[in-house]
């Protein structure tokens, strides 16, 4: 039995290895984020520092945070997740 626990954990611990942590707060203040919204300009290869800077508020979707961190770093962004900030921005802004 302790042989299993010891494998299960070491499984845990090198999966949690290979995950990142999200480098942007994700407690910022709405009002702030939306102010940062409506002034940003994106481009192909970021976003915009204060995004980065002040964070995302913690209701923001997974999949628009996704969507912005995948923008910042320069990878494929999914609609989905672009569809999900878009309806974020609309009804919080």
């Amino acid at each position: 039995m302790p042989v299993r626990w010891v494998a299960a954990v070491a499984v845990v611990l090198v999966a949690a290895t290979g995950c990142r942590a999200t480098q942007w707060p994700s407690d910022a203040d709405p009002a702030q984020f939306c102010e940062d919204m409506t002034g940003t300009q994106f481009w192909e290869s970021g976003i915009d520092q204060l995004i980065i800077e002040h964070g995302t508020p913690e209701d923001l979707p997974f999949e628009a945070r996704r969507y912005l961190i995948d923008l910042d770093e320069g990878r494929q962004t999914d609609p989905v997740g672009e569809q999900a900030l878009e309806k974020y921005v609309a009804d919080h802004c």
